[in-house]
């Protein structure tokens, strides 16, 4: 009857308290988790790394898990206080970044995101200039061109639209080889000449090159010159016709009797303009977006 009572009390739930701190410079950790194994209960530490937490017996296993430090889970035992030494987390890093104008840190003490794109991907679809050829290419940016014309600048946006400190406008900052250019001059060039396109699209990205980053940095790293035992000459050659894939948006536009029979019935317009725009235009219906969308243009490009 006396043992029996000793393992009941042994298994009852009881409270462990502690202390997590880093064994780096001794600092404690707050808002580290502290969660029971196997169960959804968890804790988590104090603005001074303190924790309390209420377990079913001696044979429950906490773990410790903290951002940057090696995850461990202690038993319990016969312990009410267990006081944890948090380990970092020991990995090497071999993705390097080129930040600023010229420096190169690890990826990890620079900047939160980063998106890359290599030469292949760069010139694996025939398009226009270097900027057609990120699109579709780096989540959240959009690549959108603003007319046909072979010169005209693609309007690039990492964030969106809004506001930006001092007049930074809504497009992000062009960095080649360090150095800081306009769209116009990536534009300008040959894709096929890019080694790689990182793009930073994280906040931290303006602590590196200041509020002109606020929407982003498309950091480009051209290609160089490279020893080889056997010298190669490569040449491509694409071309194409340009044709809209989908007309199906502008089918649902009104014709010129739908938008008479609109402005007769709001009244928008008196009888007698109505009548002019018909004794001057007729009711003919002219579609547009064949005229600014010309079919079968060509489009070619060699390198």
């Amino acid at each position: 009857m006396v043992v029996t009572w000793v393992a009941g009390a042994l298994a009852q739930p009881r409270t462990v308290t502690g202390v997590v701190t880093s064994s780096e410079d001794g600092s404690t950790l707050p808002q580290l988790s502290v969660a029971l194994k196997g169960s959804t209960q968890g804790v988590v530490t104090d603005l001074d790394g303190h924790y309390r937490i209420t377990v079913p017996g001696p044979e429950a296993v906490l773990q410790f898990v903290y951002m940057g430090m090696e995850t461990q889970e202690i038993t319990v035992g016969d312990r009410t206080e267990i006081n944890v030494v948090m380990q970092p987390i020991d990995k090497a890093i071999d993705q390097v970044v080129v930040v600023g104008y010229g420096t190169g840190k690890k990826i990890s003490s620079t900047v939160g995101k980063v998106s890359s794109v290599g030469a292949q991907k760069l010139v694996a679809k025939p398009a226009a200039n270097a900027m057609d050829a990120l699109a579709g290419q780096v989540p959240g940016m959009s690549v959108l061109t603003q007319s046909g014309e072979p010169s005209s600048l693609s309007s690039i946006r990492l964030h969106g639209s809004g506001s930006t400190p001092l007049g930074a406008g809504d497009s992000p900052l062009y960095v080649i080889d360090g150095l800081p250019v306009s769209q116009g001059t990536i534009q300008g060039l040959n894709p096929a000449d890019f080694e790689r396109v990182d793009v930073l699209t994280d906040a931290s990205a303006t602590s590196i090159y200041g509020a002109r980053a606020a929407n982003g940095v498309i950091y480009i790293t051209t290609k160089q010159g490279k020893a080889a035992d056997d010298g190669k000459v490569t040449a491509r050659y694409s071309f194409g016709l340009s044709i809209l894939a989908n007309t199906d948006y502008f089918k649902n536009f009104q014709n010129t009797e739908e938008a008479l029979a609109m402005f007769r019935e709001l009244e928008t317009l008196q009888p007698g303009k109505i009548q002019e725009i018909i004794d001057t235009y007729g009711t003919r219906t002219y579609r547009w977006y064949r005229y600014y969308y010309q079919a079968n243009a060509p489009m070619h490009n060699a390198d």
